[in-house]
């Protein structure tokens, strides 16, 4: 589809006017022409400035198309750009091809979360799944919140919480994340007694207190039925 200079151009400056607003915009317009949507995307991400690009990035990463080579390119080179980085992790959890997949997972070992979240949607083969599976078990005790809450999410999908337990219970006794003891429900009955112990240390009525004590009713019931 055909556009013209003035109109990359009014985009452009739509953009950088107000970058929320001009999001709202292409969204609206993903919706209604998709096509005229993704072509609007390639010209401003060949020919628009690093602030442009990031507002694009990010849209293609809910509304851009599978395995868009094109997109890729742009999104892989910004990932070589601190301020374009997160942008480009996002774009390329939909919009990656194959050949992306060395990349999502060499950020994901550096400790970018939403390269992990990227890489885990991007895997296809068993090795993959594997190598994404193995990244998430290092990064499930890392400092970063959000890291660790993407590790949880690979370790329910790639593997289970009954087979990863006492890496989870080690995360829950470390930081008492709600999402780690959300997985612990579905943990083995033998993860109990360490769950006991770390609720009986714990201030009642609390959020942690609170999310340790569903998981031990979780596993409690369950042992009542088996």
């Amino acid at each position: 589809m055909s556009l013209s200079e003035d109109e990359i151009n009014q985009w452009q400056q739509i953009i950088l006017a107000n970058e929320v607003d001009a999001d709202r915009s292409l969204k609206r317009l993903g919706e209604e022409n998709h096509e005229q949507f993704m072509a609007l995307c390639h010209k401003l991400l060949k020919k628009s400035s690093p602030e442009v690009r990031r507002v694009v990035l990010r849209r293609l990463g809910f509304q851009g198309n599978h395995n868009d080579a094109f997109a890729e390119a742009i999104a892989l080179a910004a990932l070589e750009e601190p301020r374009e980085r997160e942008a480009a992790l996002i774009a390329l959890r939909r919009i990656a091809t194959p050949a992306a997949f060395p990349a999502l997972l060499r950020y994901a070992g550096s400790g970018y979360f939403l390269a992990l979240k990227a890489a885990a949607w991007q895997a296809q083969t068993e090795e993959q799944r594997h190598q994404v599976l193995a990244l998430a078990r290092r990064q499930v005790l890392s400092e970063t919140p959000h890291m660790r809450e993407i590790a949880v999410r690979v370790i329910r999908t790639f593997s289970s919480p009954a087979a990863e337990e006492a890496l989870l219970l080690e995360a829950a006794q470390r930081y008492f994340d709600e999402f780690v003891f959300g997985a612990l429900r579905q943990a083995t009955l033998q993860a109990l007694p360490t769950l006991l112990g770390m609720q009986a240390k714990m201030r009642p009525r609390t959020a942690e207190y609170n999310d340790a004590s569903r998981a031990i009713e979780a596993l409690q019931k369950r042992a009542q039925t088996s």
